[in-house]
């Protein structure tokens, strides 16, 4: 069923658009397709700020200079730039401010401006923690009891973390990235396409996001003597490693490590698996790879430690969640291969970004809660999905 949309939003969206300027460290494709809709919505009155050149590394790997694409970036790093991206955000109705530097934080500040901070989670990483935590708090404390500066949570565990020191209490919503949705017009055809034992990892291949676990997700399978073949795309530090484990328990049959492929490609890939494994572990931010992976109607198996997870997937209704250890995701993965075969699962995955969680309804939720910001009005209240309110957990 189709989400309706709410009355002020159809009854104002067109009568006043709102100026708004989102700040971020450079464009790219996990935040293009909200930006696009919201340059609609405002009527181009909106401007992305680039405070940074898209890094050199990402260009090695096959992504577009987003920076230089497009009409409504303002690059910061240009000359004359900085100033003119004070102005934009002086300018704006509202700002929404990403990755950059305290000083932007503070001209909103100085202006009494509304704004809404966009992160994922704090306490992770390989800093021991009490020292991120002081970190945290120093950089933070500055601006967080600031009662026109709003939180957008771009991970289930980022409000947790800063109420840990206080910061943002009931000023708190949820968010994400959303990338590129496609529409599929005919599940079932896309369902029954699928070759019905294919298993697909996506992802760089570091210790963080656990590949070693497709290894084991093999030796259990091959134990069982499971029809199955495991395709792993990506690069990285981990890859020697997971060859040599591949090649100890015999299981090149089974396991294909592809490397990098282009994102049109990685999705395709994900339209022809069933089954898609996202191992991560807390140390990942949101995962936009779950989105990607829903859109194409996989069985999603998927760590709840990941920032995205608890957002998107509800274990046994649109995916299945396990809990960080080698022995849980093998549980969850068990009860997703003998899942019903109508695709019951894989098909709510595909309607819960279809209908909820993708660009369009993020960007008209944060349109309609900037009218009510600019207008000094209660903000609007989604029951669930973008915007939603977000609780201590």
């Amino acid at each position: 069923m189709m989400l309706p949309e709410s009355p002020f939003f159809k009854r104002t969206c067109y009568d006043y658009f709102v100026k708004i300027t989102f700040v971020s460290n450079f464009l790219n494709h996990h935040q293009l397709p909200f930006c696009e809709a919201m340059v609609r919505l405002c009527e181009g009155r909106f401007t992305f700020v680039a405070t940074e050149r898209i890094p050199d590394e990402r260009k090695r790997l096959g992504y577009s200079d987003m920076n230089e694409s497009y009409p409504f970036v303002l690059r910061e790093y240009e000359e004359g730039g900085r100033q003119k991206a004070k102005q934009a955000m002086l300018d704006a109705d509202i700002c929404l401010v990403g990755s950059c530097s305290f000083e932007h934080h503070k001209w909103l500040r100085k202006a009494k401006k509304t704004y809404f901070m966009e992160t994922e989670r704090f306490f992770k990483g390989d800093i021991p923690w009490l020292i991120r935590f002081l970190k945290k708090i120093r950089y933070f404390s500055r601006y967080s009891l600031y009662k026109k500066n709003y939180l957008l949570c771009m991970s289930a565990y980022t409000y947790p973390d800063m109420l840990s020191f206080g910061a943002f209490r009931g000023r708190a919503f949820r968010f994400g990235y959303f990338p590129p949705m496609e529409t599929i017009e005919d599940i079932p055809s896309l369902l029954n396409a699928k070759a019905p034992n294919s298993i697909l990892w996506v992802g760089r291949l570091l210790s963080l996001k656990h590949p070693e676990f497709m290894v084991r997700l093999a030796q259990a399978l091959k134990e069982k003597n499971a029809s199955f073949h495991i395709e792993m795309v990506g690069e990285g530090p981990e890859k020697e490693r997971i060859e040599a484990m591949v090649a100890k328990e015999n299981l090149s049959e089974y396991i294909s490590l592809t490397g990098s492929l282009p994102a049109k490609e990685v999705r395709e890939k994900m339209k022809s698996a069933k089954y898609f494994c996202f191992t991560s572990d807390s140390n990942e931010g949101w995962g936009a790879v779950c989105n990607e992976a829903m859109n194409s109607a996989c069985l999603v198996i998927a760590n709840q430690s990941i920032g995205s997870v608890p957002y998107l997937l509800k274990d046994g209704e649109n995916g299945f969640v396990y809990q960080d250890s080698v022995e849980s995701f093998l549980e969850a993965f068990s009860r997703a291969y003998e899942t019903d075969g109508q695709g019951v699962v894989a098909e709510n995955a595909y309607r819960t970004i279809e209908r909820l969680w993708n660009a369009e309804v993020a960007a008209k939720r944060f349109f309609e809660v900037a009218r009510c910001a600019v207008e000094k009005k209660p903000f609007p209240r989604f029951e669930n999905g973008p915007l939603s309110k977000e609780t201590k957990r």
